[in-house]
């Protein structure tokens, strides 16, 4: 299969999922992420890994406890998480190239040191796929105010990457109500973009659900924790939630 047949796929890494429950980072989750990711290389499958920082840095979480009402200290704790996702990236790369037989490059959306990371543009990403490399974008979009959502869905526009897996720690999919307030509340196996609007759901960002509904990729939603997680929602087995138009 030449590079311009496989196809490609954006790997959204939540940020929380790389943590244990004691430390920053679980070896033995990022292992067997770095695994699947490899397994999935071998199935003819270009992935696009984009770790969020949620283990390191959460404005939301941390806005409260310095009860900062300063749009510029916000600001900061934006630019923060953005950091948070390259040290992510960095942590993968290293894992990648540990256990599997992959190399990895890192492109950033903010400035990071010419020893880790290059920025990213379209050409570099092109590149870098194209020589059976694995790319992981870091820095979300590069600007405060914006989740890495927003990152991931504009990366598989540019990408054209036609499936984006959105993995999420202990969550399965796209509910229509919060499951941890409503027991009562469903899975959905299937809505789209308009419906996670309108009904405000938050499992996907809604600046980022805009970029979908004007795009013709689909996003699936399912619990990365769980055993090969990533391999199986490419397959379409187990539970899990499809986003599309």
């Amino acid at each position: 299969m030449s590079n311009s047949d496989k196809p490609r796929c954006i790997i959204k890494v939540s940020g929380e999922s790389l943590k244990s429950v004691d430390s920053t980072f679980s070896s033995s989750f990022i292992k067997n992420l770095t695994l699947q990711i490899a397994e999935l290389a071998q199935m003819g499958v270009q992935p696009v890994v984009i770790p969020g920082g949620g283990n390191i840095c959460r404005q939301k979480d941390l806005a409260p406890i310095f009860e900062l009402t300063n749009t510029s200290h916000r600001v900061y704790l934006d630019y923060a998480g953005m950091i948070s996702t390259v040290v992510n990236a960095v942590i993968l790369k290293i894992a990648i190239e540990k256990y599997t037989k992959l190399k990895a490059t890192i492109l950033t959306m903010i400035d990071a040191p010419s020893e880790i990371a290059s920025s990213y543009n379209l050409d570099r990403a092109e590149t870098i796929l194209n020589t059976n490399k694995i790319l992981i974008i870091a820095g979300g979009i590069g600007q405060p105010d914006f989740s890495s959502d927003v990152g991931v869905f504009s990366k598989a526009r540019e990408l054209g990457a036609k499936l984006v897996l959105m993995g999420k720690s202990g969550i399965s999919g796209v509910y229509n109500d919060d499951p941890n307030l409503n027991p009562n509340s469903k899975l959905m196996a299937k809505t789209t973009f308009s419906n996670v609007i309108n009904q405000r759901l938050d499992i996907i960002d809604m600046a980022a659900a805009a970029i979908g509904l004007t795009n013709n990729f689909c996003v699936r939603i399912f619990d990365i924790k769980k055993p090969q997680a990533i391999v199986n929602a490419w397959k379409k087995i187990g539970i899990f939630s499809d986003v599309t138009n």
